[in-house]
């Protein structure tokens, strides 16, 4: 049975179409609060949950044939034997006949509500995109919490040999201000999300380092949306956080201003991550400008 509502299809654009219609050819609809459409819901906190089995597929159907370039999973909140590990995307432009355009082999489980993004390898003007999963990480089920797809091209870093940012509450942000724009060593630019307790960004390095500092930089705009309160954990493999620090009531006084905060319990971690729990004021959403650990 088709499902027609408004699908968020671009994470990174976040550009509506109306008429998008998401289904499974395979029958993995799924039920009640955990169905196919929490797939586009653009919700992290809910998912799509259904039995496995080699062949469950995903398929989005536009009302026009578009062009695009990459896609992208927000994993669900539990169980990482339930993720996806080996999957092929297809388009078609007539819902019959259909081409491969990019495929995943073992990809490993990744945190709970991380979001990962992944280049179509040969994309084109289609207006039906599939995607058929072949393996999950040995569970009897299968979930995801999202699936987008976007005209951004993105390039996926093979061996992290590079420092990245993500949210694992999935608070990636829209095009020009995503969650990257933190480490781009601009202040001009900025990431700007809607916000909720919780909203968490996380910084990992290619390599363990003990940092004994982080500077926040607030926006170019609306004070209001700046932090106030927070806490950073530490972790060596991106599973098990230790709570290193934690600022309350802090007040940005101007503009881009640098503000330095040190960690109280620093250690040799690989992954840092820090969870906001308040604004300065109301719920206009959240907005900081660069965010560095030293």
């Amino acid at each position: 049975m088709k499902k027609e509502f408004l699908c968020l299809v671009s994470v990174l654009g976040l550009f509506a179409l109306p008429a998008a219609e998401i289904t499974s050819p395979s029958g993995n609809e799924g039920q009640g609060a955990e169905s196919i459409e929490k797939s586009c819901d653009n919700n992290p906190g809910t998912k799509w949950y259904s039995e496995f089995n080699r062949g469950l597929s995903w398929q989005l159907e536009l009302p026009a044939a578009k062009f695009l370039q990459s896609y992208s999973f927000v994993y669900a909140n539990d169980y990482p034997d339930r993720d996806p590990k080996s999957w092929i995307v297809e388009g078609s432009q007539d819902g019959k006949t259909f081409s491969k355009i990019g495929e995943v082999q073992d990809y490993p489980s990744q945190l709970r509500h991380a979001t990962r993004f992944f280049s179509i390898d040969n994309p084109g003007d289609y207006r039906f995109y599939r995607i058929q999963f072949l393996d999950n990480h040995g569970d009897n089920g299968f979930q995801i919490a999202e699936i987008a797809f976007s005209d951004n091209e993105v390039r996926p870093v093979q061996n992290v040999n590079i420092a990245t940012a993500t949210s694992p509450s999935g608070h990636i942000g829209k095009k020009g201000e995503e969650v990257g724009r933190t480490i781009d060593r601009n202040k001009r630019t900025k990431w700007f999300t809607p916000f909720w307790p919780g909203l968490s960004w996380q910084l990992e390095l290619p390599e363990a380092r003990k940092c004994t500092l982080y500077r926040l930089t607030s926006a170019n705009d609306y004070p209001l949306r700046d932090p106030k309160s927070w806490y950073v954990e530490g972790s060596v493999d991106g599973k098990a956080f230790t709570k290193i620090a934690e600022e309350k009531d802090v007040t940005f006084q101007s503009r881009l201003q640098e503000k330095e905060f040190p960690i109280a319990a620093p250690g040799d971690y690989r992954f840092y991550r820090v969870t906001f729990t308040e604004l300065a004021s109301g719920n206009d959403g959240f907005q900081i400008s660069e965010i560095e650990f030293k």
